[in-house]
């Protein structure tokens, strides 16, 4: 829902209130132990990523705002958590990594160059769709050589793309 009388803020506390209910709900579908394998796991978690996306081209940018972040990145989350069976001690930039997801501020800036780029262009949805997620993975993986948290991770899987092409692509 996109409400004409809600800030950008607002926004995304709704969203994120939405896509918890979602995912709480999903998580009851698939233990964390044991349950169905990681590509079912993507399948369920992609409706939570499919709630938390609507809109996003339009406010994308409130999750340059921290507060804003705070209520979409923890549902982002626990189901990157969920996806690679992982616990709540992994930090937000291995779990993304192990599952093979971009990060909630990367994937949103990627739909909202998709969302302008879409009028401008002369490529093909598809072409321009490769053309922006090799970006987004670019941007992921220079913000993962910059952060401080998940260096086992980073050590283990430096380049983001080719493992997410080996894995999940």
């Amino acid at each position: 829902m996109i409400d004409a009388r809600l800030n950008f803020k607002q926004q995304a506390q709704h969203v994120g209130a939405k896509a918890s209910v979602v995912r709480a709900t999903s998580s009851r579908l698939m233990p964390n132990i044991g349950g169905p394998k990681q590509r079912r796991r993507a399948l369920l978690t992609s409706v939570v990523t499919s709630v938390l996306n609507y809109g996003i081209p339009i406010w994308a940018d409130a999750l340059k705002i921290q507060e804003a972040r705070r209520k979409i990145a923890p549902v982002y989350w626990l189901s990157a958590l969920r996806i690679a069976s992982a616990f709540r001690t992994v930090s937000d930039d291995a779990v993304n990594v192990i599952a093979g997801m971009l990060p909630i501020e990367v994937l949103a800036e990627e739909r909202k160059a998709l969302y302008h780029r879409k009028v401008t262009t002369t490529l093909s949805p598809g072409e321009l769709g490769k053309e922006e997620r090799l970006n987004s993975i670019r941007r992921w993986q220079s913000k993962l050589d910059t952060s401080t948290k998940g260096r086992w991770t980073y050590r283990l899987i430096p380049q983001v793309d080719v493992w997410v092409n080996r894995n999940h692509g």
